[in-house]
């Protein structure tokens, strides 16, 4: 397995079936759902998009929808994991929302997707990492990212800002060595990084931790929001330099340090899109907490990204018949700058019925 095209836009290409599908009008079954297992989090960094409002995403509005601190339905839940297997989904990405590893009822969660097809990632600020490690071993369970953001306790006390004492950096640290001892070739262990103005001379020792940690990659990325990729626009030259030497410094066949900055700084300050449909959100979507199923990331908890609710509908009614309707009155243009354009202008070109020249290469 090679663990390096772990954030590959490409991915897509291994799904032939999906995009024939595209091509001919048709709505395939998502790949990935991303669900929201709670909207508590027992972090307040300033730069989430979900649970701090006051650099929330320009024009959606998303942070003021929020609900406030539910969990989701776990009878629901467990009966849906069934109707996704059913329906053609292939993996589940825990994710928030909130913290997921703080959600309840985690472990009948993680119990009820061993027993299934479903494939399975997390990503968490690693606060209760703990709770995952006796799952490590499923064959289904192929990835953890734990968002951490800082290469000491000092400046992650001052990102993260815990709102209790009952863990802190140095734990987090022990649960990932624990989590990066697993030896199965198509586990994938990461830590991420999201650049901002506290943290940004620390891009070299966050990769020369993740390397001593022993995870499989470092993922280096930029804080969303309230004026974008402006903000970054005064330190953006040194960071990138300090990814390239980490990347001279510390990369092998086994750990790899992954440039989420350069193209996002750039997609996130387009002015405008070159593609015509998101086709993005018929691959991936997105379930919350409130059980309403939803377009993607930025658009969780908004009206105007809202495909339809779970709570009593079936997975295949809201899927492939609500949507239907929702799809025909959706507005890209009112989408602000996206992590998936890359995503979007490949699917675009593959999409097409009969693409000029197909035959010739170069």
């Amino acid at each position: 397995m090679d663990k390096k095209n772990a954030y590959s836009p490409f991915k897509i290409l291994h799904d032939i079936k999906r995009i024939e599908d595209l091509r001919k009008g048709k709505i395939p079954p998502p790949k990935t759902i991303r669900i929201d297992l709670n909207t508590f989090c027992n972090h307040d960094c300033d730069f989430c998009l979900y649970q701090n409002s006051n650099d929330g995403l320009r024009g959606i509005g998303l942070n003021k929808k929020m609900p406030p601190k539910i969990n989701i339905n776990l009878k629901r839940l467990l009966v849906l994991f069934d109707e996704f297997e059913d329906n053609g989904v292939e993996a589940i990405v825990l994710i928030g929302g909130g913290e997921p590893t703080i959600y309840p009822s985690l472990e009948k969660v993680l119990s009820k997707l061993s027993t299934s097809k479903l494939e399975f990632g997390i990503i968490t600020n690693g606060s209760r990492l703990d709770r995952t490690i006796p799952y490590r071993n499923l064959n289904n369970f192929k990835w953890v990212r734990i968002s951490l953001d800082a290469s000491n306790q000092k400046t992650w006390y001052k990102i993260h800002k815990p709102k209790n004492n009952n863990h802190n950096f140095e734990d987090i640290l022990v649960y990932i060595k624990r989590l990066s001892e697993i030896k199965r070739r198509d586990f994938v262990t990461g830590i991420s990084f999201i650049v901002c103005s506290n943290n940004y001379n620390e891009v070299y020792k966050f990769a020369k931790l993740g390397k001593d940690l022993g995870v499989d990659n470092v993922r280096v990325g930029i804080a969303y929001g309230r004026s974008f990729g402006e903000r970054h626009v005064k330190y953006i030259k040194k960071v990138k330099k300090d990814i390239q030497k980490a990347k001279d410094d510390f990369e092998d066949k086994s750990f790899f340090i992954f440039d989420k900055v350069s193209k996002r700084f750039n997609d996130i300050n387009s002015k405008r899109k070159d593609y015509d449909k998101c086709r993005f959100q018929d691959l991936s979507t997105n379930l919350g907490a409130d059980l309403n199923l939803y377009t993607c990331c930025f658009g969780k908890y908004s009206k105007r990204y809202k495909i339809g609710s779970l709570k009593t509908k079936s997975f295949r009614e809201v899927w492939f018949e609500n949507r239907k309707n929702f799809k025909k009155g959706f507005d890209l243009s009112k989408c602000p700058p996206c992590w998936y354009e890359n995503e979007n202008r490949i699917l675009q070109y593959l999409a097409q019925k009969n693409p000029p020249h197909s035959k010739f290469i170069g």
